[in-house]
């Protein structure tokens, strides 16, 4: 399980002098984490108002596995999928609260039942209209152990969902947990005769979202229709998605400034300033739902010393780590939260000292440093490794970089725990308990990582308890910051920075919009041609 959710996650990425003095930042306004930012379209004036009819032609960086969003939940997969699917409600843009979808409203009954309310009318690719039973039946696959479904794990505290009405349900839980509604944007609505006539949906998803699967040519492309009965008056606005599989960077790219194809989702960095100067094109640049960050083994001499894990978080250049990744257009990170969400505090921001940090490594009985090995997989991770010893090395830290292959570094990492320091990305949620539960208790599927917590494991355990099973905002925002100021204390593990997207599309696509957890608003964009 382990490895299985590392691969997944990687295909990707009010304590505020806990430092002894570090450097604390002028109080400005945070940066919004997941603030989109719309590079200036060049080229004719849009005319008022969407626009209906058209084609758009996108290209993924990878063929999907499979097109069942119950299956398998990569950024691919899910991404693709969506242009068939819907779900009970999908964050807004901000990440602040959810939007009404195929749920109309939703209400805590008391700590462990929560109804949902349906909206009439909406209907399945195959006519049906979307009743409560679906709703029902779509929880009970992903639950049961013979679909296989990754996102079970997520759904384990629901222990049944009881069909009130055609258009009501209530999910009962095991005990509280505020994290349901996070979960429930990424599973799909699906009629279970669709299932039972194809076998699953791997290779022909049936859904109520915005188009209709027309047909899969594998190591080539997916095209959907437009579904002239979504529930969204006017919507989709195109008349067909046809999305290519493109695995390499280059040939996507060229087809892009080709005329090819429209969209490309993954531009590489090194592209940023030539893909924004071409008057062609549109950039859209936005934070993803993932955070870089540096490890430390707490159970290796010397990292077990509190004070040497203070220095080492305190010589760490989170700009350095933004340039060399992202030529600066990433966003800084301290904590696996947005800036935009409640739980998050300003005070946690602090700034590289280069000279507190030798203080407090003297102070801790190394003032000539030490020597370290840094574990890093291969591919773009190898370059946070190389920044990591430059910044180590100003304060004496020394040693040596091993980059292994992914499979060889997941063992080393995660089943022999063989490193001192280790650099690596993991996706986040707007919901905190989603990382911390995985990395910061024993028994969380990346415990290896930073699951050794000593004397303070329980002051955590209880903590992460409580704010799973907490549903007043009020109380969960002083749950995880106390949670968070035991990290920025403890410093098992230095975020750096928040991994960032630039999708470029041609100037006449409109109204394209990404979210920030890789998804994107299929049912909104238009051509303006």
């Amino acid at each position: 399980m382990k490895k299985f959710l590392f691969v997944v996650l990687m295909v990707t990425l009010s304590f505020s002098l806990l430092f002894a003095g570090g450097k604390k930042k002028e109080k400005e306004p945070a940066k919004r984490a997941e603030e989109k930012v719309v590079e200036e379209e060049k080229g004719p004036e849009v005319t008022a108002g969407p626009k209906q009819g058209g084609t758009l032609y996108a290209a993924v960086e990878s063929e999907p596995l499979l097109l069942d969003n119950h299956l398998q939940m990569s950024n691919v997969i899910v991404a693709v999928s969506d242009v068939f699917n819907d779900f009970l409600w999908r964050w807004d843009r901000d990440f602040g609260d959810f939007v009404p979808h195929v749920a109309t409203s939703w209400e805590w009954l008391d700590d462990t039942h929560f109804k949902v309310n349906l909206r009439k009318g909406v209907k399945f690719h195959n006519g049906r209209e979307v009743k409560a039973a679906d709703v029902k039946y779509s929880i009970d696959r992903v639950k049961d152990p013979a679909t296989g479904s990754p996102g079970a794990v997520f759904l384990e505290p629901i222990k049944e969902v009881v069909v009130d009405s055609d258009y009501s349900c209530t999910f009962v839980l095991q005990n509280p947990w505020y994290g349901l509604m996070d979960r429930l944007t990424y599973i799909a609505i699906v009629p279970k005769e669709a299932v039972e006539e194809y076998g699953d949906l791997k290779t022909h998803p049936v859904g109520c979202g915005p188009f209709v699967f027309e047909k899969l040519e594998p190591g080539l492309q997916v095209t959907g229709v437009k579904f002239d009965d979504y529930w969204m008056e006017g919507k989709p606005y195109l008349d067909k998605v046809v999305i290519k599989f493109m695995p390499v960077y280059n040939t996507a790219k060229n087809a892009l400034i080709g005329g090819e194809i429209n969209i490309i989702f993954w531009p590489e960095p090194a592209d940023y300033e030539s893909l924004r100067d071409n008057p062609d094109l549109g950039l859209f640049i936005y934070a993803q739902l993932a955070a870089m960050y540096v490890s430390m083994n707490t159970q290796n001499k010397p990292l077990d010393n509190k004070l040497v894990r203070k220095a080492v978080s305190l010589a760490i250049s989170r700009d350095k780590f933004n340039m060399g990744l992202y030529k600066g257009l990433g966003k800084l990170c301290w904590v696996p939260i947005l800036p935009t969400q409640p739980y998050y505090d300003p005070g946690w921001e602090y700034e590289k000292d280069i000279e507190k940090a030798k203080e407090i490594l003297a102070q801790a009985g190394y003032p000539d440093g030490f020597e370290i090995r840094i574990l890093a997989p291969k591919g773009a991770e190898e370059i946070m490794g190389e920044i990591l010893y430059s910044d180590l090395k100003q304060i004496g830290i020394t040693g040596k970089i091993t980059a292994l292959e992914i499979p060889e570094f997941l063992d080393t990492l995660l089943n022999k725990e063989d490193f001192d320091f280790a650099v690596l990305g993991d996706t986040i949620s707007p919901d905190p308990d989603f990382f911390a539960s995985k990395y910061l208790v024993p028994d969380g599927s990346m415990s290896s990582i930073n699951g050794h917590w000593g004397n303070r494991a329980d002051e955590i355990r209880a903590l992460l308890d409580e704010g799973r099973q907490t549903i007043d905002m009020d109380r969960r925002v002083e749950i995880y910051r106390e949670l968070y100021d035991i990290v920025l204390d403890e410093n098992p593990m230095v975020f750096v920075n928040l991994a960032i997207r630039f999708p470029v599309f041609h100037t006449f696509v409109k109204d394209f919009y990404a979210y920030g957890d890789i998804r994107y608003n299929w049912a909104e964009i238009w051509l303006d041609k």
